[in-house]
Protein backbone atom coordinates (compact mmCIF):
# COMPACT_ATOMS: atom_id res chain seq x y z
CA UNK A 1 0.00 0.00 0.00
CA UNK A 2 1.26 3.44 -0.93
CA UNK A 3 0.47 6.40 1.33
CA UNK A 4 -0.23 9.93 0.09
CA UNK A 5 -0.93 12.95 2.28
CA UNK A 6 -2.31 16.36 1.49
CA UNK A 7 -0.73 19.45 2.92
CA UNK A 8 -2.39 20.74 6.10
CA UNK A 9 -5.31 23.03 5.30
CA UNK A 10 -6.76 25.71 7.56
CA UNK A 11 -10.52 26.00 7.97
CA UNK A 12 -11.98 29.22 9.46
CA UNK A 13 -14.57 27.35 11.55
CA UNK A 14 -14.71 25.34 14.75
CA UNK A 15 -13.74 21.68 14.72
CA UNK A 16 -17.39 20.73 15.37
CA UNK A 17 -18.64 22.84 12.44
CA UNK A 18 -16.01 21.44 10.07
CA UNK A 19 -16.78 17.86 11.11
CA UNK A 20 -20.54 18.38 10.68
CA UNK A 21 -20.04 19.64 7.14
CA UNK A 22 -17.48 17.03 6.07
CA UNK A 23 -19.28 14.04 7.56
CA UNK A 24 -22.40 14.60 5.42
CA UNK A 25 -21.34 14.20 1.79
CA UNK A 26 -24.73 15.34 0.49
CA UNK A 27 -23.96 18.81 1.87
CA UNK A 28 -20.83 18.85 -0.32
CA UNK A 29 -22.48 17.92 -3.62
CA UNK A 30 -21.63 21.33 -5.09
CA UNK A 31 -17.92 20.70 -4.55
CA UNK A 32 -18.09 17.36 -6.33
CA UNK A 33 -20.16 18.87 -9.15
CA UNK A 34 -17.42 21.45 -9.80
CA UNK A 35 -14.83 18.67 -10.11
CA UNK A 36 -16.62 17.27 -13.16
CA UNK A 37 -14.85 17.59 -16.50
CA UNK A 38 -14.44 15.58 -19.70
CA UNK A 39 -13.24 12.52 -17.74
CA UNK A 40 -15.33 12.82 -14.53
CA UNK A 41 -19.09 12.74 -15.07
CA UNK A 42 -22.41 11.84 -13.45
CA UNK A 43 -21.45 12.74 -9.88
CA UNK A 44 -24.01 11.54 -7.32
CA UNK A 45 -23.88 12.00 -3.57
CA UNK A 46 -25.82 11.01 -0.49
CA UNK A 47 -24.92 11.48 3.16
CA UNK A 48 -22.49 8.53 3.19
CA UNK A 49 -21.15 8.21 -0.35
CA UNK A 50 -20.14 9.82 -3.61
CA UNK A 51 -20.13 8.05 -6.97
CA UNK A 52 -19.07 9.21 -10.41
CA UNK A 53 -18.19 7.87 -13.83
CA UNK A 54 -14.50 8.23 -14.67
CA UNK A 55 -13.25 7.59 -18.20
CA UNK A 56 -11.88 5.01 -18.94
CA UNK A 57 -12.64 3.12 -15.68
CA UNK A 58 -16.42 3.42 -15.39
CA UNK A 59 -18.25 4.00 -12.13
CA UNK A 60 -16.10 4.65 -9.06
CA UNK A 61 -17.36 5.29 -5.55
CA UNK A 62 -16.18 6.40 -2.17
CA UNK A 63 -18.18 5.75 0.99
CA UNK A 64 -17.81 6.69 4.62
CA UNK A 65 -17.11 3.66 6.78
CA UNK A 66 -16.43 5.35 10.13
CA UNK A 67 -16.95 8.68 11.83
CA UNK A 68 -15.08 9.57 15.01
CA UNK A 69 -16.99 12.69 16.08
CA UNK A 70 -15.12 15.91 15.44
CA UNK A 71 -11.80 14.12 14.73
CA UNK A 72 -11.77 11.64 11.86
CA UNK A 73 -13.85 10.56 8.88
CA UNK A 74 -12.76 7.30 7.22
CA UNK A 75 -13.64 6.25 3.68
CA UNK A 76 -13.12 3.22 1.47
CA UNK A 77 -13.28 2.74 -2.27
CA UNK A 78 -16.25 1.08 -3.91
CA UNK A 79 -16.38 -0.16 -7.51
CA UNK A 80 -12.84 1.11 -8.06
CA UNK A 81 -10.18 -0.55 -10.21
CA UNK A 82 -7.70 0.28 -7.41
CA UNK A 83 -8.44 -0.51 -3.79
CA UNK A 84 -7.90 2.45 -1.48
CA UNK A 85 -8.81 3.93 1.88
CA UNK A 86 -8.87 7.60 2.72
CA UNK A 87 -9.39 9.60 5.86
CA UNK A 88 -9.79 13.19 6.92
CA UNK A 89 -8.21 14.28 10.20
CA UNK A 90 -9.39 17.43 12.00
CA UNK A 91 -7.61 19.26 14.81
CA UNK A 92 -9.14 22.30 16.41
CA UNK A 93 -6.79 25.19 17.12
CA UNK A 94 -9.55 27.40 18.56
CA UNK A 95 -13.25 28.15 17.96
CA UNK A 96 -12.46 29.85 14.66
CA UNK A 97 -9.60 27.71 13.33
CA UNK A 98 -9.44 24.00 12.49
CA UNK A 99 -6.63 22.22 10.68
CA UNK A 100 -7.40 19.44 8.22
CA UNK A 101 -5.24 16.83 6.54
CA UNK A 102 -6.27 14.08 4.14
CA UNK A 103 -4.45 10.77 3.83
CA UNK A 104 -4.96 8.15 1.13
CA UNK A 105 -3.60 4.61 1.14
CA UNK A 106 -3.86 2.85 -2.21
CA UNK A 107 -2.98 -0.60 -3.42
CA UNK A 108 -1.11 0.50 -6.56
CA UNK A 109 0.72 -2.04 -8.71
CA UNK A 110 4.45 -1.31 -8.80
CA UNK A 111 4.52 -0.63 -12.55
CA UNK A 112 1.77 2.03 -12.20
CA UNK A 113 3.20 3.84 -9.16
CA UNK A 114 5.64 5.99 -11.15
CA UNK A 115 2.93 6.92 -13.68
CA UNK A 116 0.14 7.94 -11.31
CA UNK A 117 1.71 8.64 -7.91
CA UNK A 118 2.26 12.37 -8.50
CA UNK A 119 -1.25 12.74 -9.91
CA UNK A 120 -2.75 11.11 -6.81
CA UNK A 121 -0.87 13.52 -4.53
CA UNK A 122 -1.89 16.50 -6.66
CA UNK A 123 -5.52 15.37 -6.78
CA UNK A 124 -5.59 14.82 -3.02
CA UNK A 125 -4.32 18.38 -2.44
CA UNK A 126 -6.94 19.80 -4.82
CA UNK A 127 -9.71 17.89 -3.07
CA UNK A 128 -8.44 18.91 0.38
CA UNK A 129 -8.37 22.59 -0.65
CA UNK A 130 -11.89 22.38 -2.07
CA UNK A 131 -13.27 20.66 1.04
CA UNK A 132 -11.53 23.12 3.37
CA UNK A 133 -13.00 26.05 1.41
CA UNK A 134 -16.47 24.49 1.61
CA UNK A 135 -16.21 24.32 5.40
CA UNK A 136 -15.49 27.99 5.98
CA UNK A 137 -18.01 29.80 8.14
CA UNK A 138 -20.38 32.00 6.18
CA UNK A 139 -18.70 35.37 5.83
CA UNK A 140 -15.18 33.85 6.09
CA UNK A 141 -14.94 32.61 2.51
Amino acid sequence: METYESSVKSIAASQEEAFARLSDLSSLSGIFDRLQDDRIKNVRTDSDSVYCTVDPFGEIGLRIIEREPCKTIKFESDKSPLSFNMWIQLVGVNDEDTRMKMTLKADIPFFMKAMIGDNIKKGLDILASALAAACQKQGNK
